[in-house]
Parts: C-alpha cells; sequence; structure tokens
C-alpha cells in the first residue's frame, strides 16, 4: 500500500506541476493584470501602445539563466534546482522571452516572458522559521515549479524593464496561492561585454500581512545577445607559459575535435594544487585577500554560458568551492571570457571579479579583471603526470598589491577519455624495475590456448579485495588507461575500502602468451590539494595479475593479483600485501551471455503459454466431466498456485518501471528488449495465476457444495497429515545443508521450493491411493504437459552447462541457479522423478489408486469399497 501511494502521489504531483506549467504559457497576451501597470511601475519605464510589429532582436535570448541571490524565504526552499546547459547552481531561474512587440513611442518595446524558479518545494508560508532542505528530494518526487507570466515594456534609452504578472501555486495545506508581484530589471541593453552584467529584483505586491507575501528576490543576468568578446589578448597569458610546462594537444588532436566540445559538459571540474607553503588563505587563495574568505578553496569548476565555434571563444563562470552543494554567490565566482591560442595549444581565459558585493546587490558589478587561467591537453603523459588537462591560475598584479595571489595549478579529477587523443605520448620510466623484479618464465606450449589481447577491454577489471593479515578488506578497480606499445600498459588501480582510499598509477608488461601482468606501481603521498613533488609519490609498489585462459567458461577461470610493497617491512611507508580475486568475464563471453539472455526470454515465454495451454485443458476437461471436481487434490492446486504467485509478487514492480536498485548484466543494445519481454513474461504469468487460481476455486466450489463429499475430506486431510512431515523434513535437510555450502539460508529456501514445485503431484498421489479410486480427475495434457513444463528447464540446463561457466551475475532468466537445484545430478533425478510421477497418476486413474502397491498389502479393500456402495433396504 505504502509503495502504491507513492505512485499515486508521484502522478498527483507530476500532471498538477505540467498542467500549471501549461496553464501559465497558454494564457493569452491580451489577459489584463489584476492590479494596474501605470501604479507599479510607470514611473520606472512608461506604458504605451503596442503594435502588431514584433522584434526578433532582445538582449536575452529566448530562455536565459539567472540567478537569484537573496530574499524570498517565504516561497523558494533552498533544495537542488533542475540542471541547464548554462549551469548547475542551485539558485538558478530561467527567463523566457515570449514576445516583444514595438510600441508609438520609439525606443519602447513591450515584453511578455515567463519567470520560472525549479526545484521549489515549498510554495507555502512558514509562520516563525524559513524551512529548509538538507539533502535533495528522492527520485519518486517531481521538481516542483513555480511560475509567473509577466507583462511589462523594456528602455532602450533608460536601459530599464519592469514587468507586472502573478503566480498560482499550492500552498503546504493545499490552498491555493496568488502570488501578485512585479519584475524590475536594471542595465538591460543591446550591446554587451564581460563587464555588462543586469541587476535586478523580484517583489511582492501583496501587503506584508498576507501569507503570500515575501521579501524582494535580488536577481543577478549575464546577458548572452549581442556579446563582444573585448578581453582577447595574445599577451593576456604570455606570462603563464612557463619552461617545465608540459606540450599541448591540438583541437584536431581531440576525440570529438572541436573547440566548444571541450565545454559541451554541464561542469569541468578540476582539483586545486598549491604550494606546500600555502597553509592558509593569505596570499594563496584567488580571493586574495578581498572577500574574506578565511580557508582554501580546493575545487574550481568551469561552467560555459555560450561558446563560439567559429571563433573558437567561449564564455565561462568560474567558481571556487570546497563542496557539491553549489550555490551562485557573487563572492566566489568569476565571469571570464577564453580564447583558442594556437601557438601554444592551450584555452586562455581572462577572470574578472563581481564588485561590489559587500553592498546592496543593485551595487554589484563586474570589474578587476586581472586573474588568468589557462587549460592544456598535454601530449605526453608519465606515471607522476597523467592528468587528461591540466592548468594554472595566477593574478598579473605585482606581490604588494591588494588581490594579488601566488600561482595556483589544477588537475583533472578523472583521467577516462572517449578514446586515445591522436598523438598522446607516454613516457615509461618504470620498465628498468619491471625487468629485475617481473621474471617470466617460458611456458609449457599447449596448443589452442588463448588470453585476452593486450587492447581489449578484457583488461579492465574489478576485483575483491582482501589484506594479508586479514584486517581490512575492499574493492579493486582496475582500470586500463593505454596501452602504447607492446609489452607495456599503464593502469590506474584505485583501492576503496571502509578505512581508506588508495589510487596506484602503474606501468609495466603483459604476456599474451602466459597472461601474466607484472607492473610497477607509483601512489602519491602528499595531500590532494599539494602540488607533487618527487618525494610525495612513493614506486617502491609490485603489482601482479595473472589472467585465465579466454576458453575459461568450459572450466571456470579467475583472475588472480596482488599487491605488494618493496620496502622494508620497519619502513614507514610498508603496508601488507592485498590479495586480489576476480571472476573472470571477458567480452566475448559478454556476447555470448546476450546471446543466451535472449534464448531463456523465448524459453520462457513459451513455457508459460504452454503453462496456460495445459491449465486451461484441464478446465474444458472438467466442464465436460464436473462430476470428478472433488477428486482433485487442493493441496496440489494449492501448490502450483503459490507457485505462480511468488514471481508476481517478487516481480510486480517491474510491470511499471525497472527497480533501481536491481544489478543489471551487461546486455548492451538489447537490455531494452529483453526489459520487453521481461514485462510480457509477468502479464503471461499473471494469466496463468489467474487460470490456475479459477481452477483451485471450481474444486474448493464442488467440495463444498455436496455434504456427501465427506470421504473426499477424509482422504484430503490424509494425505495431508503424509506431505506436511515430508516437506518439512525436506526443507530441514535442505537448510542444514547451507552450513556445507556456500549458499544463503534464502537461497536454498527458494531452491527447495522449486524441486517442491516440480514435484507437483505428490500430493495427488497419496490422495488416490487413499481413496483408490479410477476416476479421471485429472486430463492427460495437464498432469504431462505441466511436468514437462517444469522439467524442460532441468533439460536445458544440462545443454548451457557444457557452454556457459556458472556466473552469480543475476543474468539468469531460466533455469535460474538460485530458484531451484541445478546440477548434472539434480538435472538427471529430478526429470526421472517427474516422469515417474506423471506415470503413476496414469496408472492410477486407469487401474485404481492402489495399483502401484503390491496386492498383499491391499487386504478387502475392494470388498470393502464395494460394501460400503451398496444400497440400503427401505425400514418396513
Amino acid at each position: 500500500m505504502a509503495m502504491e501511494s507513492l505512485t499515486l502521489l508521484f502522478l498527483f504531483k507530476l500532471f498538477f506541476s505540467t498542467f500549471i506549467a501549461f496553464s501559465l504559457n497558454s494564457v493569452p497576451t491580451s489577459s489584463a493584470p489584476q492590479f494596474s501597470y501605470k501604479d507599479h511601475c510607470a514611473s520606472i519605464v512608461p506604458e504605451s501602445t503596442p503594435s502588431n510589429l514584433e522584434l526578433k532582436d532582445f538582449p536575452f535570448a529566448r530562455l536565459h539563466t539567472g540567478y537569484f541571490i537573496s530574499g524570498g524565504d517565504r516561497i523558494l526552499n533552498a533544495v537542488f534546482s533542475v540542471s541547464t546547459r548554462f549551469g548547475a547552481f542551485r539558485n538558478s531561474f530561467t527567463l523566457r522571452t515570449r514576445n516583444i512587440y514595438a510600441t508609438d513611442i520609439p525606443g519602447l518595446f513591450q515584453v511578455v516572458g515567463i519567470l520560472t524558479f525549479r526545484g521549489t518545494t515549498s510554495f507555502y508560508h512558514v509562520s516563525n522559521s524559513t524551512y529548509r532542505s538538507l539533502r535533495p528530494l528522492r527520485p519518486y518526487h517531481s521538481a516542483s515549479i513555480l511560475s509567473f507570466r509577466l507583462d511589462g515594456f523594456w528602455s532602450v534609452s533608460s536601459r530599464k524593464l519592469c514587468m507586472i504578472g502573478n503566480s498560482y501555486g499550492v500552498s503546504k495545506q493545499g490552498n491555493s496561492l496568488n502570488l501578485n508581484v512585479v519584475f524590475k530589471l536594471y542595465n538591460v541593453s543591446n550591446s554587451n561585454t564581460v563587464t555588462r552584467l543586469v541587476s535586478g529584483a523580484l517583489e511582492s505586491l501583496n501587503s506584508e500581512n498576507d501569507e503570500n507575501y515575501f521579501k524582494p528576490i535580488s536577481v543577478l543576468i549575464l546577458p548572452r545577445i549581442n556579446y563582444q568578446y573585448t578581453l582577447v589578448s595574445e599577451k593576456a597569458c604570455s606570462s603563464g607559459t612557463g619552461s617545465d610546462v608540459m606540450p599541448g594537444l591540438s583541437i584536431s588532436s581531440l576525440p570529438r575535435r572541436s573547440f566548444c566540445s571541450i565545454f559541451s559538459r554541464t561542469v569541468l571540474e578540476f582539483d586545486l594544487k598549491y604550494s606546500s607553503e600555502c597553509n592558509s588563505a593569505k596570499n594563496c587563495s584567488p580571493f586574495g585577500g578581498i572577500t574574506g574568505f578565511r580557508s582554501l578553496p580546493y575545487v574550481v569548476s568551469l561552467k560555459e554560458i555560450d561558446c563560439s565555434e567559429v571563433n573558437r571563444m567561449v564564455r565561462v563562470l568560474v567558481d571556487f568551492h570546497n563542496n557539491t552543494d553549489l550555490l551562485f554567490n557573487p563572492k566566489s565566482v568569476f565571469v571570464g571570457e577564453g580564447w583558442w591560442d594556437e601557438k601554444k595549444n592551450q584555452i586562455c581565459i581572462v577572470v574578472c571579479r563581481f564588485l561590489g558585493t559587500e553592498e546592496s546587490s543593485g551595487s554589484v558589478h563586474v570589474g578587476d579583471c586581472s586573474t588568468r587561467v589557462t587549460l592544456r591537453f598535454p601530449a605526453v603523459w608519465s606515471i607522476r603526470d597523467r592528468n587528461s588537462i591540466v592548468g594554472q591560475i595566477w593574478s598579473n598584479k605585482t606581490a604588494n598589491d591588494l588581490g594579488y595571489f601566488n600561482r595556483i595549478m589544477f588537475l583533472s579529477s578523472e583521467n577516462r577519455m572517449e578514446r586515445i587523443p591522436t598523438g598522446l605520448k607516454y613516457e615509461y620510466s618504470q620498465l628498468h624495475k619491471v625487468k629485475k623484479l617481473c621474471t617470466i618464465k617460458k611456458p609449457s606450449i599447449i596448443w589452442g590456448k588463448k588470453y585476452p589481447n593486450v587492447y581489449s577491454n578484457d583488461m579492465r577489471f574489478d576485483m575483491s579485495v582482501i589484506s594479508s593479515d586479514h584486517r581490512s578488506s575492499g574493492w579493486v578497480v582496475a582500470h586500463s588507461i593505454s596501452a602504447y606499445k607492446i609489452g607495456g600498459n599503464m593502469y590506474n588501480i584505485s583501492r576503496n575500502s571502509s578505512h581508506q582510499m588508495l589510487e596506484i598509477f602503474a606501468e609495466g608488461t603483459y604476456d599474451a602468451k602466459t597472461g601474466s601482468l607484472c607492473m610497477v606501481g607509483c601512489r602519491n603521498l602528499g595531500s590532494k590539494n599539494e602540488i607533487p613533488t618527487t618525494h610525495s609519490v612513493d614506486c617502491e609498489i609490485l603489482v601482479k595479475f595473472q589472467f585465465p585462459p579466454l576458453d575459461a567458461k568450459k572450466k571456470g577461470g579467475y583472475i588472480k593479483g596482488s599487491i605488494e610493497s618493496l620496502r622494508e617491512n620497519t619502513d614507514l611507508l610498508y603496508f601488507n600485501q592485498l590479495d586480489l580475486s576476480s571472476a573472470a568475464y571477458y567480452s566475448e563471453e559478454a556476447k555470448r551471455t546476450i546471446w543466451r539472455m535472449g534464448v531463456e526470454i523465448i524459453m520462457v515465454l513459451v513455457s508459460t503459454t504452454l503453462a496456460c495451454v495445459f491449465v486451461g485443458l484441464q478446465l474444458y476437461h472438467l466442464k465436460r466431466k464436473p462430476e470428478v471436481l472433488p477428486a482433485i487434490s487442493l493441496v496440489m492446486l494449492a501448490i502450483l498456485t503459490v507457485g505462480y504467485v511468488i514471481p508476481l509478487v517478487l516481480n510486480f514492480e517491474a510491470l511499471f518501471k525497472q527497480n533501481p536498485n536491481q544489478k543489471n548484466v551487461f546486455v548492451g543494445g538489447s537490455n531494452g528488449w529483453l526489459e520487453v519481454n521481461e514485462i510480457t513474461v509477468r502479464l503471461i504469468i499473471m494469466v496463468a495465476f489467474l487460470l490456475q487460481f479459477r481452477l483451485l476455486q471450481l474444486t474448493w466450489s464442488a467440495r463444498m457444495a455436496d455434504g456427501n463429499k465427506k470421504e473426499f475430506w477424509v482422504a484430503e486431510k490424509k494425505s495431508l497429515y503424509v506431505t506436511l512431515p515430508l516437506y518439512a523434513a525436506g526443507c530441514l535437510v535442505a537448510l542444514l545443508s547451507v552450513l556445507h555450502q556456500q549458499h544463503t539460508f534464502w537461497e536454498e529456501l527458494k531452491s527447495y521450493g522449486g524441486l517442491v514445485l516440480d514435484g507437483f503431484l505428490l500430493p495427488q498421489i497419496i490422495l488416490n491411493l487413499f481413496r483408490n479410486s479410477t476416476e479421471k480427475a485429472l486430463s492427460c495434457s495437464f498432469y504431462f504437459g505441466t511436468t514437462f513444463v517444469r522439467l524442460l528447464p532441468h533439460a536445458y540446463d544440462l545443454l548451457r552447462s557444457q557452454s556457459y561457466i556458472r556466473h552469480n551475475d543475476g543474468s539468469y532468466i531460466y533455469a535460474n541457479p538460485n530458484a531451484d537445484f541445478y546440477s548434472t545430478a539434480w538435472d538427471i533425478v529430478i526429470p526421472l522423478g517427474g516422469l515417474l510421477f506423471a506415470v503413476i497418476i496414469y496408472l492410477q486413474q486407469r487401474f485404481g489408486g492402489h495399483c502401484i502397491i503390491p496386492r498383499k498389502f491391499e487386504g478387502s479393500t475392494v470388498h470393502e469399497k464395494v460394501v460400503t456402495t451398496l444400497p440400503e433396504e427401505p425400514n418396513s
């Protein structure tokens, strides 16, 4: 019920938010507001009669992002806003200009637009305090929308814009809100440069005593239309090039070969690196001591405002921060112009500060463009320098000037690329150690045995790790960054545990004849935000991996490895050996797994459809012979019905959405096809359940309808007294086996449940024994067909085991080893037992229930049956 309630709540909120947004966008421009433009805006921008001539060129784009700085606590909740292409600050908003019309006064234009705040959930008044969420909403919550439909006028000469409008929302108590507002913007100009900043406020027109009143919301907007780059200069970044700077790659060498693709992601994030003497913000902070920040920022983010591929120019926001909970703060965010320097193959950015932040928001302006930023893509990597993007930040002021700070380096926080750039080279520096430490023995030649190719994705894997003293454990991810020449590899090995994070970069040799990878690794010893030096790197680490052959699927294979320190155990940098292990899952096997899953989907569809057909034939059989209904075992029908209920209950969410917590195996482009067929399977199982439940209901009704059927209930009870102890004893044996196997209690219980379903005919056999009847209660198609459906997975598992290694990876759709007993022995014993049960039912329904026991045990049962069926003499 809780899940259904959340689903209904999500659908209601999604519908309501969409309806509100649609309603606001569909309001005709001629609709008159409930309050006067003259009373609130005429003193700022005069009013005039608009014409039918619509203006296409406006200082703002049709959809533009701005930032609110303060105010509005009653209606704006501090939660994450919806990320946009132009920024991911959570205090952002969008301004959409719908129509711009000329008026009777030259240089005066009517503007119609929509102002939208996203991610705000508290469209309600809090009487005593402002509610602020401490964490983002859960996935099933929809993003809330608060929009204002605005209408007003813009004056070109005064560069002012004033608009009035209102919005409709829902309060916390479910009451409708009517927020009447006036929106004022200043410095709205056709010509825009880096120093041009539009500021303004959204003010409430409700009285202060009104629950819909809110304090003015101060906003800042960086215009994008008609922008002119004024800071581009060849000498701007000349002081940032040193002799120790690595050469950069050209634009044509990059994966996407375009300038703007560098900034195509929402955020480019880098780790700042300070010199060792920078232990405080004095002379080290990019804020230069102006804004009063006491701690050094550790991360810098670049967010594109707009980009020109033709001129290779970009306008960006440069944000310095220490966390991921980002707010647009004029004190810590800079704005700059960047361009591609062809001579040095680097991006040069001139950065400007937001000034006047200590005063009112209306006094905020852009100036002090003394900060410089450069980015380059190194053309040479090594074990110590392996970052895909590097850069530096410095001030062109002198040391005595206010706002000066020491040079800061920064590195890309991620080193993974879509592909290796053209011209990128790697300089090996540890191969001399590798030759000494990695002695390769000549292997005995085994024809047909192959190991992974050094350039394949099979060289990337994750492994479980445990220290030799068993004191710590975790996971290791080995990521093959590149293989630049035969015999050479460079790896990023990240070890994560509950105690520590260990990152090792290693290089070495791989022997494709033996599957042996041996490398020498280095780890950083210095602080994360400290510029690495020779003394802050430990390269006394030996890393080894042994890969199994590619044909390991026939007998199972594991990647084994170790990470050990080459130092003496008395050395402070020494650490205990880490032993690594991972099941080999090669790309070729992944392709085979995808094909196998496709086959298993078909098998499930066929088997469940056949199950429906066989139950349907049984219902048709009972329609022809309704008198045999009471002779069917209720225990048997209950077992079959529960067998269909369990997968429906456990996978009910799959009918509506994919479970986000479920681990999915890699299925490539077939993923959607598998999901669609999985839903189809669930629907067919539901049909089979309904048919089976109908059969159970008919049998129960037939038993209850006739009072003379007491003998059926007596036999049913006797059969229940026999089957229950049998099932209980079998369950106890299965659970006791958990102590001797690597299975969990739940897995063993599910497997035993599958065994009970495989022998579903047992209760009917026992019922027939107690009744010794020859009634054909079950149709031949039902008990033989259902037996075939139950035993087909075991036959399939026998064939599957010849070609696939069994993995516990959740990829089994049919004949799941965790849902039944599957092994070579069980795959033979269970089908033989199931067929035996079906043959016994056939014999009992033809020759009587006692036909399967020797005659000497029958006694006078037949005579007693004849006597009890003779009619009684009438009383004289």
